[in-house]
């Protein structure tokens, strides 16, 4: 059940890294009007994808 948990948390954080990193800025402060400025937004989205690449290795045992 633990590995289940960790690979559900590692597709969450790549899958959200990604968007907030490869979406169009207008598309993110479309759906979340009160976004903050674009590069708050891309800074965002590369935190959260090292995040998942971190949950990826830890669960993959590197």
């Amino acid at each position: 059940m633990k590995n289940i948990i960790n690979i559900i948390k590692c597709f969450i954080f790549l899958g959200a890294g990604f968007l907030l990193l490869f979406v169009p800025y207008n598309k993110i402060q479309s759906a979340f009007p009160k976004a903050p400025a674009p590069i708050v937004v891309k800074v965002i989205g590369v935190i959260v994808l090292i995040c998942g690449i971190v949950i990826a290795l830890m669960y993959s045992g590197m």
